[in-house]
This record gives C-alpha cells, structure tokens and sequence, in this order.
C-alpha cells in the first residue's frame, strides 16, 4: 500500500493521491494522480514520425536529380557555320539526322520530295 500522506492509504498501489494542506485555511485538495506507459497508439505514430524522416533524409543524401538554373548567354558553334542549301526546291520527306549530330562530307542528311 501506498501512502501519501498521514492517515491517507491508497488501496492501489499504481494511484497515488497527492494531498496537500494549506496552513493558512483548513481545506484539503486531494486529486488521484495516475501513473501509466502512453498508449500503443501515441508510440506508433512517434516512430512514424521518425521513420519518415530517417526515410527522407536518406533519400536526399542518396538521390540524383537533374537540376536546371535559367541563365543568359550566348551560344557559338566551335567551327564554322555551313549553311545547307538544296538544289531544287521540294518539301522535306524524311530526316536521317538528329540535332547536335556530327555528319561527315558525303553523309545523307534529308530526302526531298519534289
């Protein structure tokens, strides 16, 4: 058995009372202070919390992502500009480059559909 106070027992011993008396007034405050582990509930979402967490920094050290910073500039080509011109008008058919391609002299570029 517990006891708070003089003449006070608690039949329990998990309650405590607490009982404080004021010299100055004869009033008695006695209020049941329970003492018990937080709730399965309160615990999952605490390592929730730490979970996502641990989840997300790990994440941020390990990810790679491809980022783009606006700038301005100018873009020159490393060589001479050759201007491509055909022969006879028509329009364009079939494209056998893609951009930013090396081609060599000789190599077939479009097709021409006249």
């Amino acid at each position: 058995m517990v006891t708070s106070s003089p003449g006070q027992t608690s039949p329990d011993a998990d309650n405590v009372i607490i009982s404080t008396q004021s010299s100055r007034s004869g009033e008695v405050f006695d209020k049941p202070v329970i003492l018990r582990q937080a709730s399965h509930w309160s615990r999952a979402v605490v390592w929730s919390i730490v979970g996502v967490t641990v989840v997300t920094v790990a994440w941020s050290c390990l990810a790679k992502f491809e980022e783009a910073v606006p700038a301005q500039g100018k873009l020159e080509p490393k060589g001479l500009v050759q201007p491509v011109q055909a022969p006879v008008g028509g329009v364009v058919q079939q494209v056998f480059v893609k951009e930013g391609q090396a081609v060599q002299a000789g190599d077939r570029l479009i097709t021409l559909e006249s």
